[in-house]
């Protein structure tokens, strides 16, 4: 959709998270993204979180 990397990454807090994003949070990884990181980096890194992980398990989903 041709997100600047600060809409890209706010729709992953929403997407994988399920909420808004954190100053921090947003800082971190839209900074990333800045000096080079690709955005399947930072995709990765929210479907790896520990966030992820526990919204998977208290849906009974066993992540691989």
């Amino acid at each position: 959709k041709n997100y600047s990397n600060t809409a890209y990454v706010k729709q992953l807090y929403l997407s994988f998270i399920g909420r808004e994003y954190d100053a921090a949070g947003l800082a971190d990884w839209v900074g990333r993204l800045n000096r080079g990181a690709s955005r399947e980096d930072v995709f990765n890194g929210f479907a790896g979180s520990q966030e992820f992980t526990r919204i998977c398990q208290s849906y009974g989903i066993v992540r691989g």
